[in-house]
């Protein structure tokens, strides 16, 4: 008798953790407030959309006239003064995703230190900044949440003359590494997206030259260029999946999946 009680009451243990499993699975976005930065333009613009279509009230971080509060990420007084403005007028964010950021491309030898400093100023240590900021004050609400930095395949991949914007996209990877390691006993769940050629205005112009696009349509799996709206799905997916922390998703079609051998061989081929 006592076997079986023991029995009964395991089984009723396991359902229930069955039961906390299945809501942790997914989170429920609705109501929540949400940080994005660069969110006037492309991935970050669409991920703000994308968001309030779950019930989420974003507050857009960014330098433009139509940012809710100016914030050059790249700066610490800035991020503080947004995330001071954002605590006093909207509440505590319990979702963020990272998605200002620049790129220069130049041979190695003819990057500057200017350069430099520009692009991983804003890629890697606006993260960074940004990143602690809400992080901080989640802590100190003791609210869960979810985190989305917006990396780039150029932060696996190895391009030439895209050294400062590979480093930082690459640091942005290991940053959620790390944080969905460390954060993730505070219930604060981190994620980076490693998008691959997407519309936006950091690609227009060579995206504008129809043997290039063809060039990126003919190496992708899906035989398409991505969109803003497409990743912007990611990022909400992402938001979601309550046992998913510290990972690269790699939101590009597939053009990844291929060398540049084989990419050739395909349009090679194509033209025979």
């Amino acid at each position: 008798m006592h076997s079986a009680l023991s029995m009964r009451l395991d089984v009723l243990r396991r359902g229930i953790a069955q039961i906390n499993g299945e809501m942790r699975t997914r989170m429920d976005l609705n109501s929540r407030i949400a940080v994005v930065t660069g969110a006037t333009t492309g991935i970050g613009q669409a991920s703000k959309a994308a968001l309030e279509k779950e019930g989420v009230r974003v507050v857009n971080w960014d330098i433009t006239d139509q940012a809710d509060v100016y914030c050059d990420v790249a700066d610490e007084a800035s991020v503080i003064h947004a995330m001071e403005w954002t605590l006093a007028h909207v509440g505590t964010p319990t979702l963020l995703v990272t998605s200002a950021g620049v790129s220069h491309q130049a041979p190695f030898v003819e990057t500057t230190l200017e350069s430099w400093d520009h692009v991983v100023g804003i890629n890697l240590r606006g993260t960074f900044l940004v990143a602690r900021a809400v992080a901080g004050a989640m802590v100190a609400a003791g609210l869960d949440g979810s985190f989305v930095f917006i990396a780039s395949i150029n932060g696996i991949l190895a391009d030439p003359q895209t050294l400062n914007y590979s480093v930082s996209k690459a640091g942005v990877i290991q940053m959620a590494k790390v944080l969905g390691n460390e954060l993730g006993p505070k219930g604060i769940r981190v994620n980076a997206i490693a998008p691959g050629p997407t519309e936006t205005a950091m690609l227009a112009r060579p995206l504008a030259d129809d043997a290039y696009r063809q060039m990126v349509i003919d190496s992708t799996a899906l035989r398409e260029v991505g969109t803003p709206q497409l990743v912007a799905e990611v990022v909400v997916g992402t938001m979601k999946m309550g046992w998913v922390t510290g990972q690269v998703i790699l939101a590009d079609g597939g053009a990844t999946l291929v060398t540049a051998r084989a990419a050739a061989r395909t349009v090679l081929n194509a033209a025979r």
